[in-house]
């Protein structure tokens, strides 16, 4: 990120999914990625901009354990007065709404009962 030395991602599925924790400058931050095969060839370099204000908290987290036979639940911390809505998607490419949400409190608890039919879920929550 922003030129500085690579960082290994972290994974727990062979790299199908993969995480890196990162804190953002206020303003512009380019973020860069890239892949590397069992054969040592790399692929092309992704590169990604993202502008922040570092100005609020914005935090979606799994809770209370593993998808029950109810669905699933997970955790929406926000800075008071951010208003927005929880995404869902299968493939990430085509995202629905699951619900809105009023930055009235501080944590938010969201739940998925569509989770018990799924085989792979995706979530974002998102701030106009």
């Amino acid at each position: 990120m922003n030129s500085n030395a690579w960082t290994l991602a972290s994974t727990t599925n062979g790299y199908t999914n993969w995480t890196q924790t990162v804190t953002l400058l206020a303003g512009t931050n380019i973020l860069k990625a890239y892949a590397q095969d069992l054969g040592g060839n790399f692929s092309l370099t992704n590169l990604l901009s993202v502008v922040s204000s570092n100005t609020f908290k914005l935090q979606l987290v799994l809770t209370n354990g593993p998808l029950t036979a109810s669905g699933l639940n997970l955790n929406l911390q926000i800075s008071p007065g951010l208003n927005g809505h929880v995404q869902v998607s299968t493939n990430l490419l085509n995202w629905t709404t699951l619900t809105n949400f009023v930055g009235t409190n501080t944590s938010l608890t969201v739940h998925d009962a569509s989770a018990t039919n799924a085989v792979g879920r995706f979530y974002r929550a998102v701030i106009p």
